[in-house]
């Protein structure tokens, strides 16, 4: 009887470092997807910066029209987040 308990507690313990194991390596990978990411995210801030900064060095936009959209895209989020702005592209109910 104490051989297979001893037996249940180790088989226990492995499921646990198993487990363990399981949630590092889940972890690693997503610390990898997030690095990944981000430095997507950095390339696409540099280019949105090279853009704006193109722009405005041809007099083609200027801060407040830039503050006007971002003021425009808030405000729309906010309405939709309000649900006050029909999408229409969802067809039905």
């Amino acid at each position: 009887m104490q051989a297979s308990a001893r037996k249940m507690k180790r088989t226990k313990r492995e499921q646990l470092i198993q487990v363990e194991s399981m949630n590092r390596n889940g972890i690693g990978q997503l610390m990898m997807q997030f690095n990944q990411m981000l430095a997507e995210i950095i390339k696409l801030q540099k280019n949105q910066l090279a853009l704006v900064q193109a722009l405005k060095r041809r007099g083609l936009i200027d801060d407040l029209m830039i503050r006007n959209e971002l003021s425009t895209i808030e405000e729309m989020e906010q309405m939709n987040s309000k649900a006050l702005i029909i999408d229409p592209n969802k067809k039905g109910p």
